[in-house]
């Protein structure tokens, strides 16, 4: 009994995983590196080693079928998504050493006609995690930066009609930082 437990477990690490990530409002903190593809290729890895012991100790036949398919769906995987998605923010700034802010753009494509960004700040926890917590919301922009500026971020967004808007967000004294 023991045994299955552990391998129902191993079988959902990823899912687990994603949960706990969802339930605390975390990011791995590689989650605004450049190279994040990489990273994030590491921790596919482990977790398919994972789901391929859960496999191998709940299938009573055909467990190497059953593993090498799962292999098959993983390298398929990473193979035709590799270089689907870019960087993952539109612009982003340091505030302290330990927190960062960054455009968080969401495209739908056809599913919407204008694009979707949030302000995010992204403060480091523990030793593999960073806090996310939405600061702003945005809609209709068609590009977008934010840079620091003393103590205050400034957001300059650029709408579809090209008018231009600034906002300014202290960080001194505000409770959000």
């Amino acid at each position: 009994m023991n045994t299955k437990i552990t391998g129902v477990f191993f079988l959902l690490s990823p899912f687990l995983t994603w949960g706990i990530l969802e339930a605390f409002d975390l990011e791995f903190v590689w989650f605004l590196n450049e190279n994040y593809k990489y990273y994030d290729l590491l921790i596919s890895f482990v977790n398919f080693f994972l789901m391929s012991l859960g496999l191998w100790i709940l299938a009573r036949k055909h467990k190497l079928t059953l593993v090498i398919s799962l292999g098959i769906f993983f390298i398929f995987k990473h193979v035709v998504f590799w270089d689907l998605y870019g960087n993952r923010y539109l612009s982003k700034v340091n505030i302290k050493p330990n927190v960062d802010v960054a455009l968080i753009i969401y495209d739908f494509g056809g599913l919407a006609s204008s694009n979707a960004m949030v302000l995010d700040k992204f403060e480091r926890r523990l030793f593999l995690f960073t806090k996310r917590k939405t600061l702003r919301h945005y809609s209709g922009i068609k590009n977008a930066k934010v840079r620091s500026s003393g103590d205050s971020i400034i957001v300059e967004i650029q709408h579809y009609d090209n008018t231009e808007v600034s906002e300014s967000i202290e960080i001194s004294g505000n409770k959000e930082f």
